[in-house]
């Protein structure tokens, strides 16, 4: 169930529930991830990047405004929720980090932009929302590379970890132009 509409990202990020995998070894991978997502849905309008050009935009996503501070929470809350409103009854969202998904193998050279630059986006494992119950698994195994990036002061600047979370919680298919549930 849902409650109301966010006024900033903030609303969003305050409800996150992070949950570890409780491997000692993935506590680094896990807090650059936190740190990479919150600067991710701080982010303003659609990701730019190089491998995301302007002709594979949908009319809706061309149609966001460069400077929208809500568009990215929203298609967050919608692929975690359901919804593009927040939990009901101040409702938290599960983000569960998990080394990788069991029928999930890595492929650390594919998936590497460094050394597959035009396909890597294929090879990682992307998040899996769960509506049911407002969650999302977030695999660990294959993102490292691209947590272990810098990030840049500049906050209009896109990394391919910006990518990688805009390719999973983007509206996917023209069908939601035309009036249906993206």
């Amino acid at each position: 169930m849902a409650s109301g509409r966010i006024k900033s990202p903030a609303d969003v990020i305050e409800r996150l529930d992070w949950i570890s995998t409780g491997k000692s070894e993935l506590e680094g991978a896990e807090s650059l991830y936190r740190k990479a997502f919150v600067r991710y849905l701080n982010g303003r309008g659609i990701v730019r990047h190089a491998r995301l050009p302007l002709d594979s935009l949908t009319d809706s996503e061309k149609n966001i405004a460069a400077d929208d501070p809500l568009a990215r929470a929203l298609m967050f809350l919608m692929y975690a929720t359901g919804t593009q409103l927040l939990p009901q009854n101040d409702g938290r969202i599960d983000m569960q980090f998990l080394e990788r998904y069991s029928e999930w193998r890595p492929d650390a050279e594919r998936g590497d932009p460094a050394i597959n630059p035009d396909r890597w986006p294929d090879y990682i494992s992307p998040p899996r929302g769960h509506t049911c119950f407002d969650g999302v698994d977030l695999p660990l195994i294959g993102v490292t590379t691209l947590l272990e990036q810098p990030i840049p002061d500049d906050d209009t600047a896109s990394t391919d970890f910006d990518l990688y979370q805009y390719i999973a919680y983007r509206p996917t298919t023209r069908y939601a132009e035309f009036g249906g549930i993206i």
